[in-house]
């Protein structure tokens, strides 16, 4: 009893500072999802975000190719953003597959341009996050299996995740149901590429991210966490300073 008394007045207090619980997490808002084609030749694509950018966004481009060789994927560029590539991974029997993010210092718009070291089957999706306390965990793996766990560090992200097929295989359902379903192209042949979204992953637990069905590969797949809002700020009410506050719980002299 004395330990729920003690919860209560926690919660109070930070009630009447102005303060939301800590533990509220509010998932990302996903402002836009654009795609460039997958299934042509190409050396370097872009793609402009719908609705730009603003300040403290978080951007994810994903771009993924058919795997002819051992090429590889430059780092994204675009005027006013500076990403970090979370995963780079060069083609080796298997496709050539990037995720990248950036954080953006201020408003923005215009084209986001992925080169590749050669010419080959690829595109690129990009991705607008607001509402975002960064970017959290990440997976990835490359071999027969059809997806990858992983773990978010809370409930209540956004997850992005890229599949690609060597094998080209017929086109599946991706896992878990994403809010949206943005690639899934299939060039006869040449490979099966795969982009989806889940804008709130409810559960903080570890969730296979991939495709459904069947085939075997071999696969290249990522998956990324964009993290929510944890619940804080606000200002105390109008007229009433946090000491005076403080005063009427006895907390201060």
């Amino acid at each position: 009893m004395a330990e729920l008394k003690s919860i209560a007045r926690c919660l109070g207090l930070m009630s009447l500072l102005g303060f939301l619980p800590c533990f509220a997490v509010t998932p990302p808002t996903l402002i836009s999802h654009d795609s460039s084609v997958y299934n042509a030749n190409a050396a370097s694509r872009s793609v402009t975000p719908a609705s730009g950018w603003q300040a403290a966004d978080v951007i994810v481009v994903v771009a993924v190719d058919e795997g002819a060789a051992s090429e590889s994927f430059n780092t994204p560029t675009a005027s006013g953003l500076t990403f970090t590539n979370v995963i780079n991974h060069a083609a080796s029997s298997d496709p050539a597959l990037l995720i990248s993010t950036a954080t953006a210092a201020g408003s923005g718009s215009g084209p986001i341009t992925v080169t590749l070291t050669a010419t080959r089957q690829f595109g690129m999706s990009v991705y607008v996050f607001r509402g975002s306390d960064g970017i959290g965990n990440n997976a990835s793996q490359f071999t027969s299996s059809r997806t990858v766990n992983l773990t978010p560090t809370a409930a209540d992200s956004a997850v992005v995740w890229a599949v690609g097929d060597w094998a080209a295989a017929v086109v599946q359902s991706p896992t878990p149901t994403p809010t949206n379903a943005d690639v899934a192209v299939r060039s006869t042949s040449i490979y099966t590429v795969y982009v989806d979204e889940l804008t709130d992953q409810s559960s903080a637990g570890t969730t296979a991210y991939g495709i459904g069905g069947s085939g075997t590969g071999p696969f290249s797949i990522g998956a990324i966490e964009i993290k929510g809002a944890a619940g804080g700020g606000g200002s105390p009410a109008a007229g009433v300073s946090k000491r005076q506050k403080l005063q009427r719980l006895d907390l201060l002299p």
